[in-house]
């Protein structure tokens, strides 16, 4: 990369890994020799990506376009050539994504404040839960899809159900904005860094 990396990730099998950067690309490398082994050259810098579990997309958060505001895509790295679905929806740069377990739902967060649920496959926008009083900067969906957990810029965390969009929780104590989030493993705490 020739500039700053803002996002990266493991292919589920973890022999590669994953980096999205401000020079508008995305490289796969090698991580038993640490060698670039491609280049996917995605015309927009990378705010956040998210690995499908089936190893084969990846889903990426795109700065904001003055024409469109930000987009989401997923390039489906099984077809020559790729697949690229767009969502747009977002007005603002697109800032994270995750995708739930069972890959079928694409989770993006926003500078507009929103965050939107989508059809992995089709594009289309299924849900939009709003309730962060500025940009929201992280999201993570629980090992068993049931919830998701977004960071702000508004300090707070907010525990949301992922099948409703229902705010469950809000965590406050952060002096400053909540840039990442992520669950344990068996659900039953949180991370949030700021």
């Amino acid at each position: 990369h020739f500039d700053e990396v803002g996002a990266v990730a493991f292919m589920p099998d973890g022999a590669t890994a994953i980096t999205g950067g401000q020079d508008y690309s995305v490289r796969l490398w090698d991580t038993a020799t640490g060698a670039q082994v491609h280049l996917l050259p995605v015309l927009t810098a990378v705010q956040g990506l998210a690995v499908a579990p089936d190893g084969n997309r990846i889903a990426l958060a795109a700065g904001g376009m003055a024409y469109t505001g930000g987009s989401t895509q997923i390039w489906d790295l099984s077809s020559r050539p790729y697949k690229i679905t767009y969502f747009f929806g977002h007005l603002d740069s697109v800032t994270d994504v995750a995708f739930t377990p069972d890959g079928a739902q694409l989770i993006s967060t926003g500078v507009d404040q929103t965050i939107r649920i989508w059809d992995a496959y089709t594009g289309a926008e299924l849900r939009r839960i709003e309730g962060h009083s500025d940009a929201v900067t992280g999201a993570a969906v629980s090992a068993d899809g049931a919830y998701l957990l977004t960071g702000s810029r508004d300090r707070t965390a907010r525990l949301w159900e992922l099948a409703t969009g229902r705010q469950l929780r809000v965590y406050s104590g952060h002096t400053g904005a909540v840039l990442d989030v992520a669950f344990a493993p068996d659900g039953q705490q949180l991370l949030t860094g700021s």
